[in-house]
């Protein structure tokens, strides 16, 4: 079987705090755009040109290295950080190399996102982006054409038929933008009455997981979901791009689990935007399971928590209850549960759904959200056999017995039980319901 060749690209990191290394996840992100990494990784310490980003120092590195490897094809020069219109045109003449070969953070997540875009939701966002990206790139090229040629000419300034061609361009970038986000609208309204029909069922908790893309989210959500079509994983990032729900069960309680767009350090702005809303669906919740990756260091597991945190409260809070689910503990624990309780005030548990070890964080969320207990008591009867079925289909039962011709049980519901018990149709046989505990307001 013939191996397809992988692109080559070579990495530059700009060292911003030393304390703070992001570079492995910035090297995950070009594997996970399809490229093979050259050998060569450059480190820049901070930005020290405002006109190309890169020292000149670097500049003349990275053309030595190009010059050397002109016949090997090195397909893209990477930059961890973002580029401005001018910076990304000023760096491909100062390297001589054509247009769109320097690639900057923002291109490099997007080509992720598109990679593993599978719904026409996550299609349409990249698109988005993208849009709203070129209009001031490709404007400044045309504009930096118009100079090349009017010099070329030896002609003056004035307004001539390029700038037409700018006016056409803007005009159909903004009118395909507008179309788009009508497109993502409609979408989205679909996917809210969605939502709203599932909350009619009163006895379903909604979880949202949430954290850093690679946190073990989607695995997490497959571990726990009661569904044959489970969530894509892989040692990419960003495998979820559009919101994933799935049924599941916390041992007879029934829940609703929803993998989420993951986070990553420092997203561009253009990105944030384009997928806001749906980084605010993953607020959506009655409970928020915040994931974190136990096998990394310990300054990058209480960083990347705080940035979670953070950036719930920036996009517009959340009054939902919150667990920190400390992920993939058989690879290793690099901080306790008792570390992270006693730093952000918050439950914690550790996990490996890959081994499907989740017990520990189902009994936290029957803590955390503790289900409301009822009694019910029903004369025996043949119609018995049909409500027992459905009672066990509905809620998580316990205590049950027959005794003097009395049926009674105790069911425990995430809500009121009266509606779906009205749904039994068993009113008429008069049904002493009680309330036992109420424990989730």
């Amino acid at each position: 079987m013939k191996v397809e060749k992988r692109p080559v690209a070579v990495a530059i990191y700009i060292v911003h705090d030393e304390s703070s290394d992001n570079s492995a996840e910035f090297l995950g992100l070009i594997h996970s755009a399809g490229y093979t990494n050259h050998p060569k990784i450059f480190r820049q310490h901070g930005l020290a040109s405002s006109k190309w980003l890169l020292s000149e120092g670097t500049i003349q590195e990275l053309s030595l290295l190009l010059e050397v490897h002109e016949d090997q094809d090195i397909n893209a020069i990477v930059l961890s950080d973002e580029m401005s219109p001018k910076q990304a045109l000023g760096l491909e003449e100062a390297l001589n190399i054509e247009a769109g070969k320097v690639i900057d953070k923002f291109e490099l997540i997007l080509k992720v996102f598109e990679a593993h875009s599978i719904t026409e939701e996550s299609r349409l966002r990249c698109q988005l982006a993208r849009m709203r990206r070129e209009l001031p790139l490709q404007k400044l090229r045309l504009l930096h054409k118009m100079g090349s040629e009017r010099k070329a000419a030896g002609g003056i300034g004035g307004r001539g038929p390029g700038i037409s061609k700018i006016d056409v361009f803007v005009k159909a970038n903004r009118k395909q933008q507008a179309t788009v986000e009508k497109k993502l609208t409609r979408i989205r309204s679909r996917r809210e009455l969605q939502r709203r029909l599932r909350q009619k069922d009163e006895n379903i908790l909604s979880i949202s997981v949430l954290g850093y893309t690679s946190a073990g989210k989607s695995t997490l959500v497959n571990s726990m979901a009661q569904s044959s079509k489970l969530i894509p994983t892989d040692s990419s990032m960003f495998t979820t791009l559009s919101p994933q729900t799935r049924r599941g069960s916390l041992s007879g309680l029934r829940c609703l689990l929803t993998d989420t767009v993951g986070f990553i350090e420092d997203l561009p702005e253009i990105l944030r935007e384009s997928f806001l809303s749906t980084l605010e669906e993953g607020l959506i919740g009655d409970l928020l399971l915040l994931c974190v990756d136990i096998s990394e260091s310990k300054s990058f597991i209480l960083k990347k928590l705080k940035s979670v945190l953070s950036s719930i409260e920036n996009i517009g809070g959340s009054s939902s209850r919150r667990i920190v689910v400390l992920t993939k503990k058989d690879l290793g624990i690099s901080i306790t549960t008792s570390e992270i309780k006693e730093q952000f005030k918050l439950p914690a548990v550790a996990v490996s759904a890959a081994t499907n070890d989740v017990e520990a964080l189902i009994d936290e969320i029957k803590v955390v959200y503790r289900p409301n207990r009822w009694q019910i008591k029903i004369k025996e009867s043949p119609e018995v056999l049909s409500l027992r079925s459905f009672l066990f289909d509905e809620f998580a039962i316990e205590n049950e017995s027959f005794k003097d011709g009395i049926y009674q049980a105790e069911i425990l519901s995430w809500r009121n039980v009266m509606s779906l018990i009205k749904r039994a149709k068993i009113l008429h046989l008069s049904p002493q319901i009680k309330l036992l505990t109420n424990t989730s307001s």
